[in-house]
């Protein structure tokens, strides 16, 4: 069964809410910051 309007809707703002959780910690770093620290994910 098709998931409803709601459950989308619930799925989109949790998404956006572990987005910005996750992506705090380096919000307004420059990509060679970030591969310094974590280094690159594609290596």
């Amino acid at each position: 069964m098709a998931p409803s309007k709601e459950e989308k809707i619930k799925g989109s703002l949790l998404g956006l809410a572990w987005g910005d959780i996750l992506g705090c910690p380096v919000e307004g770093w420059r990509g060679h910051e970030i591969q310094t620290i974590y280094g690159d994910p594609f290596a």
